[in-house]
């Protein structure tokens, strides 16, 4: 493939006003071309054109938060409608589609503290590694240690665990079959439970 433009053809003039400029950088790299915007503008401008981006940037947050609140809400209600009783303990363990293990600890508390589940244990795929969490209630389950069933589990994808006794979060970055990690919770859950 051709490097591409080089020296001052790699500006490319988008458009202009009496006030501002807006460019184009074109930066080659071997499999990739970045493309940078350049704003430039008067000194009197910075300030408006400041607060201009940080609006959108907070509308764009406030927009993700809300998209994200949404999609946890949707993974607690399917996690609720899929648990099961194991030796008369209400229980999940399977998987769940988050966007960051912060939302997964999110929606296991949640279906521990508000919906009475007594068990929960999540699995879920995150970027380049696996993302386990466990919870359990503080009422019915205290003398389940979820710290060693996250751990055993993490062992699977090469990982570690937190060693809170009640939420932990675990999980690595090895790959391994998330239905046998599954089956290999489940297992552990009913030989302690």
């Amino acid at each position: 493939h051709s490097p591409g433009p080089t020296g001052s053809n790699r500006f490319i003039p988008i458009r202009s006003s009496e006030n501002q400029i807006f460019t184009c950088f074109l930066e080659y790299e071997d499999d990739i071309v970045r493309v940078s915007d350049i704003l430039q503008t008067s000194v009197e401008q910075v300030p408006e054109k400041l607060k201009s981006y940080m609006e959108t940037y907070e509308e764009m947050k406030e927009k993700l938060d809300n998209q994200s609140k949404i999609q946890n809400d949707n993974e607690l209600k399917r996690i609720l409608s899929e648990s099961i009783e194991i030796n008369n303990y209400k229980t999940y363990i399977g998987k769940v589609n988050v966007n960051n293990s912060n939302d997964a600890k999110i929606v296991a508390t949640r279906a521990i503290k508000d919906h009475e589940l007594d068990f929960v244990f999540l699995l879920a795929n995150i970027e380049t590694k696996t993302v386990l969490i466990g919870s359990r209630s503080e009422k019915s389950l205290e003398k389940i240690d979820v710290s060693s069933l996250v751990g055993e589990a993490s062992k699977l994808y090469n990982g570690g665990a937190s060693k809170d006794p009640s939420l932990s979060i675990g999980g690595g970055p090895a790959q391994y079959d998330d239905t046998k990690c599954i089956d290999f919770v489940t297992k552990l859950l009913k030989k302690h439970i």
